[in-house]
């Protein structure tokens, strides 16, 4: 008997083997079905449809870049967005964009695909972009801007202070701009930055309002108010300055874990160290803009 209860286990082993070597064969007798392609080589093989423009909804260091997908392909695979591929706009007035966290997205023949992308701007002196702002797919970023970006992912960095990164080297602005509440961030790209350029980080100088941002006593003459804002969960809120330009002037409050309920969001600046004349002040929560107010100086 133990010896039949053996067999038929052998047997039934036997089965199952011929059986899961039949699966993998059938299920891998395609080899496209699973194939990534890059955006780029996609687009060069003519395997999709891009519909790319700006998202007015996010701040210009977060999700900036909507990105819409459709699959004219005859076969299934996987797109695959890499970090340091850059959007160009169409108006040389408006910022240009990278992306810092690379996407991977599946795409059945036919199937259309929405999703916006963590991406930053690569041109400090530039606009954000405004309602249906129009972008066509750029080169890959080289270089030090291409390490850079990828350190903003490595370090989940998808802040202002990510943002000063980028534009250490696609702006030259000083290492020491690089700055914002959390200084642990902050110096960690501040060295990073340093030792793919060789450039020095300046010591730091502890009475600059500008790049002191857990000193608040340093400002002149200050400008406050606040939100009072419900959340529905855990959430990061912040609120970010932006000139006329839509661009970030200076984080004035940063909450990454902030808990469900009732909150008063309380914020001041220093009018001697922002002097334009008009300036938006703008509750961000997750990464979407819900209140902007606009403030005259």
């Amino acid at each position: 008997m133990l010896n039949l209860r053996y067999r038929y286990k052998a047997i039934f082993m036997k089965d199952v083997f011929v059986l899961l070597i039949l699966f993998i064969f059938l299920g891998y007798k395609n080899p496209e079905s699973t194939k990534i392609i890059s955006l780029q080589e996609a687009v060069d093989q003519e395997l999709i449809e891009l519909d790319i423009k700006g998202n007015i909804d996010s701040p210009h260091y977060y999700k900036p870049i909507e990105l819409k997908v459709k699959s004219v392909s005859d076969f299934s695979f996987i797109l695959n967005v890499k970090n340091g591929q850059r959007f160009l706009t169409q108006d040389s007035s408006v910022q240009d964009m990278i992306v810092v966290k690379s996407e991977l997205i599946a795409l059945e023949p036919g199937s259309e695909k929405s999703l916006d992308l963590n991406a930053m701007c690569t041109q400090r002196q530039n606009r954000g972009p405004a309602q249906n702002e129009r972008y066509v797919l750029g080169p890959m970023a080289e270089k030090h801007l291409l390490q850079v970006s990828q350190k903003v992912q490595a370090l989940e960095t998808y802040n202002t202070i990510g943002q000063y990164a980028i534009w250490t080297i696609s702006n030259n602005i000083g290492l020491d701009e690089i700055a914002g509440f959390n200084e642990v961030e902050a110096e960690a790209l501040q060295k990073f930055v340093s030792e793919i350029t060789g450039r020095k980080i300046p010591e730091k100088d502890t009475t600059d309002y500008l790049t002191n941002y857990n000193r608040p006593s340093l400002a002149v003459r200050t400008l406050g108010g606040k939100f009072e804002y419900g959340l529905v969960k855990t959430s990061a809120v912040t609120i970010g300055l932006f000139n006329e330009q839509n661009i970030i002037a200076r984080e004035l409050l940063n909450k990454p874990v902030a808990p469900r309920g009732d909150h008063v969001l309380n914020f001041e600046f220093d009018m001697a160290a922002y002097t334009e004349p008009v300036y938006f002040v703008r509750l961000i929560i997750d990464g979407e803009i819900k209140i902007s107010y606009r403030i005259e100086v």
